[in-house]
């Protein structure tokens, strides 16, 4: 692939929720040729929310830096996802007050080597692949919202706008699950030699529409000026949830 990889992520709280329930993860698993992205959207209030994101992003990042089986990558991820899921499981039956509590997220893993995107996702969190001048959305948000826009029988506008936006019907944290109960969507996706990697929370696309993220994207920015310009724009456009943005891009060394 050509050029070095560049990445930022950050979060920020927004301008109407107290608490932040988001969370994100950057980190080298396995060796060098594998960049692992994490973004997590928690759910069920002002403590369970948090307590669900963190215990999400650190089994998966504790997972994958720490077993090294002989399993597909692809594999590993998932397993990874479905341990986060039944540790909060375990977490909300021991605690009373964090009975509610949950999360949605997207897992990533960029293949460095072999040019390819492993990625595992769960909710309305979203991954966006942006290249020669066309944004694609990797993920399909697990809402009848989102599965209106993505088989266009609602546009994004509308999607945007609709009363029932955050509803979602698949949650990390609400039952246990196996590897193997399709729980966890799950792909391969092959990257071109050029591209913008971009991992949020519905924070920013609940605000920003995807034309305007592709602009965003499509500028000369560095990597973390795109990601502080997103979320400011997110801000600017009502700041309604937390929002949270990992951008990894190739960048040219021409």
């Amino acid at each position: 692939m050509k050029g070095n990889l560049s990445y930022f992520g950050a979060t920020d709280i927004g301008l109407v929720r107290k608490n932040n329930e988001d969370t994100f993860s950057i980190s080298q698993v396995w060796d060098g040729n594998y960049l692992l992205l994490v973004v997590v959207d928690g759910c069920g209030g002002y403590e369970g929310g948090e307590v669900a994101s963190a215990i999400a992003r650190d089994a998966i990042v504790e997972y994958l830096t720490g077993f090294n089986k002989d399993a597909s990558r692809l594999s590993l991820l998932e397993e990874a996802v479905c341990v986060a899921n039944n540790k909060i499981v375990r977490r909300r039956a021991e605690r009373k007050k964090l009975s509610s509590m949950g999360c949605v997220l997207t897992a990533a893993v960029i293949d460095k080597a072999n040019g390819l995107l492993l990625l595992s996702h769960v909710g309305d969190t979203r991954c966006y692949l942006y290249s020669g001048g066309t944004l694609r959305k990797l993920t399909r948000d697990h809402s009848l919202v989102g599965e209106l826009e993505d088989t266009g029988a609602m546009t994004e506008k509308e999607a945007m706008n609709h009363p029932r936006r955050s509803i979602i019907d698949r949650m990390v944290g609400e039952e246990y699950h196996r590897l193997d109960d399709g729980f966890v969507d799950s792909t391969i996706i092959p990257l071109p030699d050029d591209y913008s990697l971009l991992l949020c929370s519905d924070g920013l696309t609940d605000m920003v529409s995807s034309s305007e993220i592709k602009a965003i994207l499509n500028t000369v920015y560095s990597t973390e000026e795109k990601t502080k310009c997103l979320i400011e724009y997110a801000n600017k456009k009502g700041g309604k949830d937390n929002i949270t943005i990992v951008i990894a891009e190739t960048i040219s060394t021409e």
